[in-house]
């Protein structure tokens, strides 16, 4: 498991200010020891997921105008697009 700093240097990394746009909106929600926190960005939206204060996952969702696929391939604007970061550093370890 990569550490929450590890985490935040890569998603600023990988998705610099250039990228996420102009932010919207903040929101959280708590039930029980569950919690997520969602930033959203003009071009997608960071959920960052956790459990008894432990971070279970950062998921990045891009708007169906921006998702990376749809830009780079000239295609129609779909449904979102997300990925889980967290899951996705621990498979390169």
């Amino acid at each position: 498991m990569q550490s929450p700093q590890t985490v935040d240097e890569f998603v600023a990394e990988l998705l610099p200010p250039a990228l996420r746009g102009k932010e919207i909106r903040r929101m959280a929600s708590s039930t029980g020891i569950n919690s997520v926190s969602i930033v959203e960005y003009e071009n997608l939206s960071i959920a960052d997921t956790s459990m008894a204060g432990a971070r279970t996952g950062v998921t990045v969702t891009f708007t169906a105008s921006s998702a990376p696929a749809n830009r780079l391939n000239n295609r129609a604007p779909r449904a979102s697009q997300s990925v889980n970061l967290v899951e996705a550093l621990c498979q390169l370890d």
